[in-house]
């Protein structure tokens, strides 16, 4: 009996544990370790999941561990100590196939374990990096633009619709700004470097190349300059945004938006359930731009430790979890999009509902990848990159000026490393 329950319970661990499988015998079944970094929210969700797949899968206990703090540093030190978990999620694949590879790659899984083409394609090449896969897809989401139908209404503006441009808004966060209320159209974000990329991509620029370090002719061409000045402009010029510095005062973006302070944002569809119970909440594509958008896509994964005593045990989990029983469960929590069309289809997320359609209608849209997929060194060129966009914002310099000077720090630091 107790060996039945221990099977089926799911231990929430506060700390990387001791290493999965020892003592096992081939009499008994194996113990594979999960990580999220998840808290006491999602946990009933994981142990529906977890139970369900140990239910199916009699040879296989899951042990999962929950790392809400400093989960990426945990992680890498476990790693180091050869004590990484099994199975994790993680985002940032190319971080851990560099010189020292921390996970496997799971193609030879595709067409067995792993079903490919029941994914809209656009998720599931986002756990592709150089073309091997690195994770099964889990719980992404797009970004689209959020508005409040109340501070629309009460300033006689219409709703905005998916085929709006950049000029459209820009008026309608115009007259969404009302400097006696203390209310903006919009709210731009400091550090924003990982945000504005869309505006870029979709006014034709780039942050680096496709080799990952050249910076020079990405983050100051025209097209880039262009794309960052329009969206410092909303602060400098238009007036519609508070600097970064004022939002940051005002709680930011998320907490003037659930105030009433600001009319529109810009985010992912986590945040959604908490606007819902606070106003008449409206979503909307983000704008185009000469008849182009491109999106740009949050998105985790199920990876595999390259230390595994029990690598097909751990991809038999990973493609249950990130499959369709698994993530039906999780889209319920409205926390990101279905990774399945089937999952959606059955869950009424895509034409039937208001507040979603959006997202998934940008997914067709999310066909670049974020630049730290192409650049190892992301953090470093980042940390410049976003300096300089919070120095167009503050009307410290033009976009020219301080792209320009990150492009001459970033390659110096490129070469020193830091």
């Amino acid at each position: 009996m107790k060996k039945k329950i221990a099977a089926t319970l799911l231990a929430i661990v506060m700390v990387f544990g001791l290493p999965a499988g020892l003592g096992a015998s081939a009499e008994e079944p194996v113990t594979i370790r999960f990580s999220t970094w998840d808290t006491a929210v999602q946990l009933a969700t994981y142990q529906a999941v977890i139970d369900k797949f140990m239910e199916e899968n009699p040879d296989i206990i899951v042990q999962a561990e929950s790392v809400p703090e400093n989960y990426e540093q945990k992680l890498l030190t476990a790693a180091a100590a050869g004590n990484a978990p099994d199975v994790f999620l993680f985002w940032n694949y190319p971080m851990l196939i560099g010189e020292t590879k921390i996970i496997i790659p799971l193609d030879e899984y595709v067409g067995t374990l792993i079903d490919e083409s029941l994914y809209y394609p656009e998720i599931f090449e986002s756990s592709r990096v150089n073309g091997e896969l690195y994770s099964v897809p889990n719980i992404p989401t797009t970004r689209a633009v959020y508005y409040n139908k109340d501070l629309f209404d009460a300033a006689g503006v219409e709703y905005p619709t998916d085929d709006w441009t950049w000029d459209d808004f820009v008026e309608i966060a115009i007259k969404l700004t009302d400097k006696d209320q203390n209310q903006y159209g919009f709210v731009t974000e400091a550090r924003g470097a990982y945000t504005v990329q869309q505006f870029v991509w979709t006014n034709g620029g780039d942050f680096v190349g496709e080799d990952g370090v050249t910076v020079d002719g990405y983050i100051n061409s025209p097209e880039t300059v262009e794309a960052v000045q329009w969206y410092a402009d909303l602060v400098t010029k238009h007036k519609v945004s508070p600097t970064p510095s004022s939002s940051t005062t005002m709680g930011g973006a998320t907490e003037m938006f659930k105030t009433g302070k600001v009319a529109m944002i810009e985010s992912g569809m986590w945040q959604l359930n908490a606007f819902k119970e606070i106003f008449n909440v409206g979503t909307v594509m983000t704008p185009t731009k000469d008849g182009k958008r491109i999106g740009v896509m949050h998105t985790s994964g199920l990876c595999v430790s390259v230390d595994t005593q029990y690598p097909e045990q751990a991809v038999r989990f990973a493609a249950e979890f990130g499959g369709k029983s698994g993530q039906t469960e999780f889209v319920k929590l409205g926390y990101g999009i279905a990774e399945m069309p089937s999952i959606a289809e059955e869950l009424g997320t895509v034409a039937v509902d208001e507040y979603t359609k959006a997202f998934y209608d940008m997914i067709p849209y999310c066909v670049m990848k974020p630049c730290f997929f192409r650049a190892p060194n992301w953090a470093l060129i980042d940390e410049k990159l976003s300096s300089a966009i919070d120095l167009v914002q503050s009307g410290e310099a033009t976009a020219q000026e301080a792209l320009d000077e990150a492009v001459m720090i970033i390659q110096q630091s490129l070469l020193v490393g830091n």
